[in-house]
């Protein structure tokens, strides 16, 4: 499966059913190549977090549940941190600030993925 292949709205989809699948032992989500995949894949792409977030979270808000814990779910427990080698393969990423800025332009919660990133210092 290539991540890059799918839309946004697929990618929604199989973030729903994986999340779904951590808080419900019964509920059936993607198989682990899959979920690792869209783990390293959305680590290297904070813009496609973004905007994959941007549909999700609508669709959790209708449903009733809570979008903040599915927030901390797909930060903190799914995305894996991009490696730099994974980062150069892809073509995704850019320096901390880069991505910070685009994401304040998108006006998405990435930031707080960022607050995350290591930086080194001067």
């Amino acid at each position: 499966m290539r991540p890059d292949a799918l839309t946004l709205v697929e990618i929604a989809d199989l973030l729903d059913a994986a999340y779904h699948a951590d808080r419900n032992p019964e509920a059936q989500g993607p198989i682990p190549e899959t979920r690792a995949a869209l783990a390293d894949y959305l680590g290297c792409h904070p813009e496609t977090r973004a905007g994959v977030w941007s549909i999700w979270q609508p669709q959790l808000l209708a449903a009733g549940e809570d979008a903040d814990a599915a927030e901390y779910w797909l930060d903190a427990e799914f995305i894996e941190p991009c490696h730099e080698e994974a980062r150069q393969e892809s073509g995704g990423g850019g320096s901390a600030r880069e991505v910070s800025q685009a994401a304040e332009a998108q006006g998405s919660g990435v930031s707080r993925v960022i607050t995350k990133a290591r930086v080194p210092f001067d």
